[in-house]
């Protein structure tokens, strides 16, 4: 999450408004939602005429 923090930081610094998915942060140990729920963001994301682009994280443990 601290990475998570600190990108979200650095993108606003540069004037980026940062918006997340619906279910990025619903399981707390890291974005394990199901296949569906990931699908369903991205093409949530893809349909909404505020977002310009898309950034993909992964967390590494």
């Amino acid at each position: 999450m601290e990475e998570i923090k600190l990108a979200t930081q650095k993108l606003k610094e540069l004037g980026i408004n940062v918006k997340f998915a619906k279910h990025v942060f619903k399981n707390p140990t890291g974005y394990g939602e199901t296949a569906k729920h990931k699908a369903e963001d991205i093409n949530e994301m893809f349909c909404d005429k505020e977002v310009n682009a898309i950034f993909c994280a992964q967390r590494w443990i």
